[in-house]
């Protein structure tokens, strides 16, 4: 079941014991709904990962692993929001993902793959930016070649998410302002 945290664990875990390497990169590639979750397995229910159990899979492959991720990506629709960024940031250093839903044809994985060749050594900040830049120019491409308009805007952020705390606190003193002052 794509669909449990179990699953996506026992993935993390399995990939990392067989595969040891210096720095880890795990992409997301399916259906996303936001602060509703990722993905969605038809064979289960259409059951999806919820942020939390996204949380509880990192944390329990953590603890049979001892790693952490240079990078997690979402190549999924509206996953680029501070719930999502605040159920992985203990989990990652750096997040890419889009605030609004991804084109038909998705990231650019010869860019990434092609980057990483040439750079094995980057760091999660400049892998993040090939899969951003790479997708902004086949977005363009797609565009033009086809004379197609998306329905959409195009985004795609790389986010570090060592400042996500700071960020979550700074947002509770703006909320708690604002509801302190909204009637005066």
């Amino acid at each position: 079941n794509m669909g449990d945290a179990q699953t996506l664990s026992d993935f993390i875990v399995w990939g990392i014991s067989k595969y040891p390497a210096k720095k880890y990169a795990i992409i997301f590639w399916d259906h996303g709904s936001g602060i509703n979750g990722f993905g969605g397995d038809l064979q289960f229910k259409n059951d999806i990962l919820r942020g939390a159990e996204i949380n509880k899979a990192f944390s329990d492959a953590q603890i049979f692993t001892n790693k952490k991720f240079e990078l997690i990506g979402f190549d999924a629709c509206l996953m680029s929001s501070i719930e999502i960024a605040d159920k992985v940031k203990t989990h990652g250093r750096f997040m890419v993902s889009s605030q609004e839903k991804i084109q038909p044809f998705g990231w650019n994985y010869s860019a990434i793959l092609e980057s990483l060749n040439h750079h094995p050594q980057q760091n999660g900040d400049n892998l993040g930016k090939t899969i951003a830049d790479s997708y902004f120019i086949d977005s363009q491409y797609f565009s033009d070649e086809n004379k197609v308009v998306f329905e959409s805007q195009v985004t795609s952020s790389v986010i570090d998410l060592t400042k996500i705390p700071h960020l979550l606190n700074d947002i509770n003193k703006l909320s708690s302002y604002v509801i302190e002052n909204i009637n005066h």
